[in-house]
């Protein structure tokens, strides 16, 4: 008996002993709310123990610093603040016991790669830097495997967005049945984070790089989410409605963001998670496009079998604190460069598209193999910015009236990705919607009906081929900004060189209504010497072609018509055009309009 119990208690023993040294990292960590002197880190243990985190900074700067912290559960997130930080500092990170042993990280959680991250520079640093940004990502199993991931580590970027759709949680709800949302309980939202940060070779780009995210529609509710609805599509006969959200799920997906994420500060958390933050000479305006919306198909109209686009005038994308809160925003900066971070895209030209999908004879169009009712296709035009006249135009007047420049929108969510310049789309934009979701559905959409509002390259334009892709933003201080599209290869498919003084497009080049708007595409070739001068390139695109006479006009950023004149085409290019009209280094806006179609463009004229 006696050897007995010494045996229970030597197993009892060891089993404590056992548990007490398996306490490892699960999950992060991940470093997010960078400042030049402070972060908030974000970790999961196998354990609820106590632990540390320990900062170790470069040796040249000081000594390492230690925060404590308490896990609440097993394999739970645990949020911790870390103050006190030097700007422009590369601090290695350390997970701890309470006794200061380092932790191991457990085998899927890349143990190998060291953990560190670089603070903020002062405000109003020009020193050059480059940031990276994704989205749609998590459906197609494997979801371990996105080695894009491992490319866009390489370039060490200074953070990482994530603008949307990091993961899919919601491809196990039964809608129209809101119970089943994954935002009905605040265990499923914990999950649908722990999810995120367990995504493959993601995880080697967040162990060195900071990150910031904003939910879009499938990890905030389900497709196509406003604030208290989801737009759904029961079967291809019926109309398109509003599936209602369960009670709570706003909420709960609201909570979840501010408990699970390592998230800049919130102006108004109540009512969404949008903020801003500062790196360098740029500011960034994280809008929340989901939490706010109202419904998307409350602009829908049938009148016998015919559909139509008339929303009414309260129809908001931000409602009215969001907006005013990121117009003050933008008016009150002192940052070189804005950018406008949102799930779904900002281009004005897409609400060209939403009037041609609706005009479709029948009401039915075949993209790929598929056969959409129209309704259904315009419902992913109506989802963006260019169904939210509201908005939209609050943001495009603050710009032309208040003369604010150098605002430029990255978004995702589309599947796809296009760059375009700003001549179509109000302000230049970068649409990179496909990590490992990618489909030609939206560019071969804009193919078949010759309208698609991007200038620069993209997913149909120039190419057809379907690749996985990141976008990447390289910062040159204070003169010009460099946006690019990227592949796993590591190869720039398209690349934008914007200059400081870039302005929002004028209304006289945006608003022009002509048939088969989009249907050229050109670039702009400009010379300072002998004189400065420009002409026209034509681009190869599938489904467009060049004209071989057309009118060119070009405005200032004021609206203003300084150049009106017929080019005369000869192979793919134009002739030269003289610009001594025009001041050197002011931007503008080039619109070329012929017979067979209408396009836009953006340059800067060249000094002598």
């Amino acid at each position: 008996m006696q050897r007995w119990l010494r045996l229970v208690l030597v197993w009892l023993s060891g089993s404590l002993s056992l548990c007490a040294q398996t306490t490892e990292v699960a999950l992060g960590p991940v470093f997010g709310a960078v400042t030049p002197r402070s972060a908030v880190l974000v970790v999961g243990l196998t354990q609820a123990v106590p632990f540390q985190v320990e900062l170790v900074p470069d040796p040249r700067v000081g000594k390492p610093l230690s925060f404590t912290a308490d896990a609440q559960g097993q394999d739970s997130l645990q949020k911790v603040a870390l103050e006190g930080l030097s700007p422009n500092t590369r601090y290695q990170v350390r997970i701890l016991d309470s006794t200061g042993v380092p932790l191991n990280y457990v085998a899927g959680n890349y143990p190998a790669l060291v953990r560190q991250f670089t603070t903020a520079p002062e405000t109003g640093s020009t020193q050059p830097f480059r940031f990276t940004f994704s989205s749609c990502q998590g459906r197609i199993a494997p979801y371990t495997n996105m080695p894009i991931y491992l490319k866009a580590a390489e370039l060490r970027p200074a953070f990482h967005l994530q603008v949307g759709d990091w993961g899919y949680p919601d491809t196990t709800d039964a809608m129209p049945d809101g119970s089943r949302i994954f935002t009905t309980k605040p265990e499923w939202v914990a999950r649908s984070y722990r999810a995120k940060y367990r995504m493959g070779q993601m995880q080697a780009l967040l162990a060195q790089t900071p990150v910031d995210h904003m939910y879009d529609d499938h990890d905030y509710a389900n497709e196509n989410s406003s604030r208290t609805s989801s737009s759904y599509w029961y079967v291809k006969s019926s109309p398109m409605t509003e599936a209602a959200l369960s009670p709570g799920a706003r909420e709960n997906a609201l909570l979840g963001y501010q408990k699970h994420f390592p998230h800049y500060p919130l102006p108004n958390a109540a009512e969404g998670s949008y903020h801003s933050f500062t790196w360098g000479p740029c500011e960034f305006f994280v809008v929340d496009n989901r939490a706010c919306r109202s419904p998307n198909t409350e602009g829908l109209t049938r009148r016998g079998d015919s559909i139509f686009w008339n929303p009414p005038p309260t129809h908001t994308l931000l409602d009215a604190p969001q907006r005013e809160w990121l117009l003050n925003g933008l008016r009150n900066s002192k940052a070189t460069w804005k950018f406008i971070i949102t799930g779904t895209s900002f281009n004005q030209g897409n609400r060209h598209l939403i009037d041609t999908i609706l005009k479709l004879p029948k009401g039915r169009f075949k993209v790929l193999w598929l056969e959409w009712a129209a309704e259904r296709l315009a419902a992913g035009m109506i989802d963006s910015w260019s169904g939210f006249q509201l908005d939209s135009r609050a943001v495009m007047e603050t710009l032309r009236k208040e003369g604010i420049r150098n605002v430029v929108a990255l978004s995702g969510d589309t599947h796809t990705w296009a760059i375009d310049d700003g001549g179509n789309g109000g302000i230049p934009e970068v649409m990179c919607g496909g990590i490992n979701e990618y489909t030609l559905a939206l560019p071969l959409l804009g193919r078949q009906l010759k309208s698609y509002p991007w200038n620069v390259g993209g997913m149909g334009i120039r190419t057809l081929k379907q690749e996985p892709t990141f976008g990447c933003v390289d910062v040159l201080g204070t003169d010009s900004i460099a946006l690019r599209v990227i592949n796993a290869k590591g190869k720039t498919l398209a690349r934008r060189v914007l200059h400081a003084g870039q302005a929002a497009t004028p209304a006289a080049v945006l608003d022009t209504a002509v048939p088969q708007r989009f249907r050229l595409n050109f670039q702009v070739e400009v010379a300072a010497k002998p004189e400065p001068r420009f002409r026209l390139h034509f681009v190869k695109t599938p489904g467009k072609w060049a004209p071989k006479t057309a009118e060119v006009l070009l405005y200032t950023a004021a609206g203003e018509l300084v150049f009106s004149n017929v080019l005369r085409r000869s192979g793919k290019r134009s002739q030269w055009y003289t610009l001594a009209c025009i001041p050197p280094n002011e931007i503008v806006f080039a619109q070329v309009i012929s017979a067979r179609g209408q396009a836009a463009a953006t340059f800067r004229i060249p000094a002598p």
